[in-house]
C-alpha cells in the first residue's frame, strides 16, 4: 500500500493458483507505483507469464479469495478490485496513508540497551512483568 517499486524487471513474482481453495499467494496492491523501470508488475513464477503489466501506477489490484458480507467460501479473484475507502484521519497531506519511519538506533552505543532475558525473563508472555521492571532500573 502506498509504495514505490522501481528499476527491476519484475515487481512481484507469485505462485498463486486459482484452482487451490486456500489463500496461497494472496496479494493486494493498492496505490503502488511501478511506473519507472518495472515492465512486469506481477509475474507467475511457474510459467513466467505476465499476470499484470507494469510501468504504471496500480490503483487497486488483488489475487486470492474475496469474501462478501455473507457466509460462504468466497470467490477467487486475480485482477482489478474496488479500492478500499481510507478514513481521512489516516491520510497524510499528499493523500497517501500517513506513516512514520521506524526509529533508527545506529548512533546509540550497544551498552545503552538492556536485555530483559539477561535479567531472567523467559518470553512466555505472562510472567515477565517483574523482570522487565527490574531491567529498567
Amino acid at each position: 500500500m502506498d509504495s514505490t517499486i522501481a528499476n527491476t524487471p519484475i515487481g512481484v513474482s507469485t505462485v498463486y493458483s486459482k484452482s487451490q481453495t486456500g489463500t496461497n499467494g494472496t496479494l493486494i496492491l493498492e496505490n503502488v507505483d511501478m511506473s519507472q523501470g518495472v515492465p512486469v508488475a506481477v509475474s507467475d513464477a511457474a510459467s513466467k507469464a505476465t499476470v499484470l503489466a507494469g510501468n504504471t501506477k496500480i490503483t487497486s489490484w488483488a489475487q486470492g479469495r474475496q469474501y462478501g458480507n455473507t457466509a460462504g467460501s468466497g470467490q477467487t479473484v486475480q485482477g482489478t478490485i474496488t479500492s478500499n475507502a481510507i478514513p481521512s484521519p489516516l491520510l497524510g497531506p499528499n493523500g497517501s496513508v500517513f506513516t512514520r519511519s521506524k526509529p533508527q538506533y545506529e548512533s546509540v552505543v550497544v551498552g545503552s540497551f538492556k536485555s530483559v532475558k539477561a535479567n531472567g525473563a523467559v518470553g512466555d508472555g505472562t510472567s515477565n512483568t517483574l523482570r522487565v521492571n527490574e531491567a529498567r532500573h
